[in-house]
């Protein structure tokens, strides 16, 4: 009993909260994504299995996301229901996140990361400055490729229940597996 009071202390102690407010980030050298307000009038809910690996290490968790009344919500928790991470952004823009453990997750990243993969490639293509975005679908599939002068630096391929998502400059890939969606 001693041990898992212990343990949740240790978590308490280790989690910490930040809040920022963020429009611009950068995406890659010398490209930079304009961040797109979240859609009030949009609800969206999704449960999916995410694989990072960056750096010969594989991490696994299981990330809830959902949008509701102009608000977005990420909760991240290990396969062993673990908690890791919140992270909200408001209507305004402001980014909170909650690291239960210590992670080097950077908010900003996240939230481009998602909407590189998540929203239309024409609006997207309209926020980027300094890259290009070409889009291609076939029966199979549909990718997305973001350009720095000629050079790849962000791959991103649909399956049919999986997204593939690949940083070539800062060497990470995830694996989006979708489990559940509304």
């Amino acid at each position: 009993m001693q041990r898992y009071i212990a343990i949740i202390f240790s978590i308490l102690l280790l989690s910490c909260s930040a809040i920022q407010q963020t429009t611009k980030v950068s995406i890659a050298k010398g490209v930079v994504l304009n961040l797109l307000p979240n859609e009030v009038g949009v609800k969206y809910y999704e449960q999916a299995l995410l694989t990072v690996i960056q750096q010969n290490q594989q991490y696994n968790m299981l990330v809830n996301t959902q949008y509701s009344q102009g608000k977005l919500a990420i909760v991240a928790v290990s396969l062993q229901g673990m908690p890791l991470f919140e992270l909200t952004r408001d209507v305004v823009g402001n980014v909170n996140i909650k690291r239960y453990i210590p992670l080097d997750i950077d908010p900003a990243h996240m939230l481009a990361d998602m909407q590189l993969i998540q929203l239309p490639a024409d609006k997207l293509s309209l926020q980027l400055s300094g890259g290009r975005l070409i889009e291609n679908q076939n029966a199979i599939n549909k990718h997305r490729t973001i350009y720095f002068h000629q050079q790849p630096v962000i791959e991103i391929t649909y399956l049919e229940n999986v997204t593939e998502f690949h940083h070539l400059q800062r060497q990470y890939k995830m694996t989006i597996k979708k489990i559940k969606a509304d």
